[in-house]
């Protein structure tokens, strides 16, 4: 089968993870196996913290649905989210005056939603990850 890239329209990004969070406790484990690409096309075109931080819950969504069963989905996908986490959240050092701006806090909330991942990972039985040698996208 082949993919079409995901519409860069923020919009069908948005609702497309909109509904994605709605079905995944209902999905078969057929459908769920489709979910690193889909996930991929996601991650692929989040450009802002917001967008990420998006994409980031609908992966802890989906660990927490199929735990240790989308370890090599996670373990594929760990650096690539690490590394475009750690571009917006500039080391996770923010002052109080700078709260008031929507970029800051759309960053201290992907900060947040990051160590949220790290979590899932470890109690869905994908702790592993962390010390895996394999580390791809």
């Amino acid at each position: 089968m082949v993919y079409k890239p995901l519409s860069k329209s923020k919009l069908i990004r948005e609702q497309t993870i909109f509904l994605l969070h709605r079905m995944i406790e209902i999905l078969d484990e057929e459908i769920i196996s489709e979910f690193p690409s889909i996930i991929s096309s996601l991650f692929s075109i989040a450009n802002e913290p917001i967008e990420l931080e998006d994409v980031i819950s609908l992966i802890n969504q989906l660990l927490g649905r199929v735990k240790g069963k989308a370890f090599n989905m996670i373990n594929e996908m760990f650096l690539p989210i690490v590394n475009q986490v750690f571009k917006y959240i500039d080391k996770g050092q923010y002052d109080q005056q700078q709260l008031v701006s929507e970029e800051v806090r759309q960053k201290v909330q992907l900060h947040k939603q990051y160590f949220v991942f790290i979590k899932e990972i470890l109690q869905n039985e994908c702790g592993n990850v962390l010390t895996s040698q394999s580390k791809k996208f």
